[in-house]
């Protein structure tokens, strides 16, 4: 999330509190960026952690405690390395060149993902209340990091989507990759998940629908 100022003066963060009707919401991120994680609610947030916060890159996961009508509920909000794969190769001189800068980009970033999903799974692990995990992974369902998830949590995509569910467009829209996901515990039903095919960002959002089992 960025936290533009707006023509009237007001932030993007209040606009969108106005706009999705959701009062509540925690922006955190560090000092040296503009850019950070967000997490909007209907309901009191009563506590917020995070799950990762690295000095060196924009991307950050944090932990919401939701007061919600049903009880305590934590909603994360994670958005784990990005790959560059487009920047990395413009910056670079030289075909060859290029095709090495961006597997050692790659390199990196897998590490650099691998590492944050291990601190995740170490700290949701020791959560005491019912929770959800979402975000921008920029990792595909066979990867590590998807796989770590969802044997510890519920994918909402396999449970409630259909289709292939890509979040992440391609070839003018025409195709696209499953990047961003949702995660729940077991003690929520899922009872739907659909992916927006809206243009207001470079991804498509991801919307789900979740139910506290009885």
């Amino acid at each position: 999330f960025r936290n533009h100022k707006l023509a009237d003066g007001s932030y993007a963060i209040d606009y969108m509190s106005r706009a999705l009707d959701m009062p509540y919401h925690r922006f955190v991120h560090l000092p040296v960026h503009i850019h950070g994680a967000v997490i909007y609610s209907r309901y009191p947030i009563v506590g917020i952690d995070t799950l990762f916060m690295p000095r060196k890159e924009i991307n950050s996961g944090i932990l919401a405690s939701i007061e919600s009508p049903v009880g305590m509920v934590g909603v994360g909000n994670v958005h784990l390395s990005s790959f560059q794969i487009a920047q990395t190769y413009n910056e670079t001189e030289g075909f060859f060149e290029k095709l090495i800068a961006i597997f050692r980009r790659a390199k990196m970033v897998v590490k650099l993902q691998n590492d944050k999903v291990d601190q995740i799974l170490s700290k949701t692990a020791k959560y005491p209340n019912p929770i959800i995990l979402t975000g921008d992974m920029n990792a595909t369902p066979h990867t590590r990091v998807n796989y770590l998830l969802a044997q510890n949590l519920n994918d909402s995509f396999r449970a409630a989507g259909s289709g292939s569910g890509w979040s992440y467009p391609l070839l003018n829209k025409m195709l696209g990759l499953r990047i961003d996901h949702q995660y729940a515990s077991s003690e929520f039903e899922i009872l739907n998940h659909e992916i927006v095919r809206a243009g207001v960002s470079d991804h498509y959002p991801v919307i789900a629908t979740y139910r506290i089992q009885p």
